[in-house]
């Protein structure tokens, strides 16, 4: 069996360069041992995803401009970089890409 740790590690060999694992309650499962992610961030982050926003949204430090939220999925983008999110039966998963990656690398 695989700990959420072990998924984070294995999200960040497909060529992401941070990754997260959220409860819907915000709570944070697993994270890249460089994302700063609070559990109050975390939890805004869940409300952001679950409410539809298209507004700006932080994830840790950095602030991101919302491309597209449907609910389930969330397109973010910051320089030339971005972060997708996308909500399972179970969890969130978070994936941050920077310039090095394409951005529909980090989407799959």
């Amino acid at each position: 069996n695989m700990s959420w740790n072990d998924y984070v590690t294995r999200i960040g060999s497909q060529g992401v360069s941070q990754s997260a694992i959220l409860g819907h309650d915000g709570s944070v499962w697993a994270s890249s041992a460089t994302l700063k992610l609070s559990a109050a961030d975390a939890k805004t982050l869940v409300g952001h995803v679950n409410s539809g926003s298209t507004k700006r949204c932080k994830i840790g430090d950095k602030d991101y401009l919302t491309l597209r939220n449907d609910q389930t999925n969330c397109y973010l983008k910051l320089g030339s970089g971005g972060a997708c999110i996308s909500k399972t039966a179970q969890a969130m998963v978070v994936g941050i890409y920077d310039e090095s990656c394409q951005p529909g690398t980090c989407n799959s």
